[in-house]
C-alpha cells in the first residue's frame, strides 16, 4: 500500500506556493509515495484535494483526517490545528515560503508565532535556500538549529527545444504578486533613466495591491514608446514567456525565486538586483542573465538587451543549460527521504 504525505495550505488562490504544491501532487504515481492536499479555508475542487472550507468544526474534521498520513507539510498553519498537530509532532514540517515579516504588531505577532512553534511546540521548519534559512534566523531566535532543514525547491521542468525569435521590439516581462516587496517601481524608474530608445512592450503578470498605482504610472511612458500590458493572473506561464525577451526580478529577499527557474526552462534570460535574494545563485552573468546593484545599472542592462543579437545568444545559452537538478522530481525525493 502506497504511504501518503499531507500539504495544509489555507487556499489553492494565485501565488508561487500553490504552484508548488500543485505540482508536486501531480507527480504522484502508483508504485510512489502519494502526496496529497487539506485546503481550510478558500473552496477548491482540484485532484487530490481534501476540502474542509465548509467544515463547521473544522478541527474535528482535521483531527480524523491526519492519522492517515505518514508526513504532513504545513504551508499554511491555522492556530486550532496546532492540539492535532502536536500528537504528530515528530513527523510535522512547517514550510518557510515567505521572507517578510511585516511591521508593527503583525510583526510582533508572527515573531511570537514562529519562536513558539520552533521553540516551544518543537516543530520542524523547511527552507528551501541557505539564505531562506539565515534570513528566518534573523527574524526569531531559534534556539536548537538541527529543526531547519533545507530543501531547495523546483519546479516541473518541461525545457523547450526551441528558442523564440527576437523582435525589433524589447519585449521585458515581470510575474509576481504586485507588493512592495517584488518591487516593480524600480522597473519603472530604470525606464525613466534610459539613455538609448528602445521600443519597448512591458508585459506584467500578476494582481495585487499596487495594481491600480502601477497603471498609473505607466502611462507616463507612453510618449517614450514604452508600453505596458498588465495580463492579471496568468494560468498559462509558457505562453507568457513565450511573448518575453527578458524576465526582470527586482524583489528584495526572496526565499529561492521559483519564477527565475520557469524562466529558464522557456530559456529566457533573468535580470535580478543582487539583493533580490537566493536566486541570485542561479544567474551566470552574461550567459543566462545579468546581477545588477541599482537603477541606473538595471538602464545600462535595458539598453544593451536592445540589440536583438545579445537577446538570441543568451536564449541560447540557457537552451543549452542543463536543467536537471532543479527538477521538482528532486524537492519530492528529498521530502519522501524525511
Amino acid at each position: 500500500m502506497n504511504k501518503k504525505h499531507l500539504h495544509i495550505c489555507h487556499s489553492l488562490s494565485v501565488g508561487g506556493i500553490t504552484t508548488f504544491v500543485k505540482d508536486l501532487v501531480n507527480l504522484n504515481t502508483d508504485d510512489n509515495i502519494n502526496h496529497h492536499i487539506l485546503v481550510w479555508q478558500k473552496e477548491t475542487k482540484d485532484h487530490f484535494v481534501t476540502d474542509i472550507s465548509k467544515c463547521k468544526n473544522q478541527r474535528t474534521v482535521f483531527n480524523q483526517i491526519v492519522d492517515d498520513y505518514e508526513l504532513i507539510f504545513v504551508h499554511s498553519l491555522k492556530l486550532s490545528f496546532i492540539p492535532t498537530l502536536l500528537r504528530r509532532r515528530d513527523r510535522v514540517y512547517l514550510f518557510q515560503h515567505g521572507m517578510t515579516f511585516g511591521s508593527g504588531f503583525r510583526r510582533l505577532y508572527k515573531r511570537s508565532i514562529y519562536f513558539l512553534v520552533v521553540n516551544i511546540i518543537r516543530f520542524k521548519i523547511i527552507c528551501s535556500s541557505d539564505f531562506a534559512k539565515k534570513k528566518l534566523k534573523s527574524q526569531i531566535l531559534i534556539l536548537n538549529d538541527r529543526l531547519i532543514k533545507i530543501i531547495p525547491f523546483g519546479v516541473n521542468l518541461k525545457h523547450n527545444t526551441s528558442v523564440s525569435q527576437t523582435s525589433q521590439t524589447l519585449n521585458i516581462g515581470f510575474a509576481g504578486r504586485l507588493v512592495g516587496q517584488k518591487r516593480i517601481h524600480k522597473i519603472y524608474e530604470a525606464f525613466q533613466l534610459l539613455e538609448c530608445h528602445p521600443v519597448i512592450n512591458f508585459r506584467i503578470a500578476g494582481t495585487g495591491p499596487l495594481l491600480k498605482d502601477l497603471k498609473e504610472t505607466s502611462l507616463t511612458f507612453i510618449d517614450k514608446q514604452i508600453t505596458s500590458v498588465f495580463e492579471g493572473h496568468v494560468k498559462d506561464m509558457s505562453s507568457f514567456f513565450l511573448n518575453i525577451d527578458v524576465l526582470i526580478l527586482p524583489s528584495i529577499g526572496e526565499s529561492y525565486g521559483l519564477v527565475v527557474l520557469e524562466a529558464f526552462s522557456n530559456n529566457i534570460p533573468v535580470i535580478v538586483f543582487s539583493d533580490t535574494g537566493a536566486c541570485v545563485d542561479f544567474i551566470i552573468p552574461n550567459k543566462n542573465g545579468f546581477i545588477v546593484n541599482s537603477i541606473f545599472e538595471l538602464s545600462q542592462r535595458i539598453c544593451e538587451l536592445n540589440a536583438a543579437d545579445l537577446r538570441a545568444q543568451l536564449k541560447m545559452n540557457i537552451k543549452n543549460m542543463n536543467l536537471t537538478r532543479y527538477h521538482l522530481s528532486n524537492t519530492k525525493s528529498l521530502l519522501d527521504e524525511l
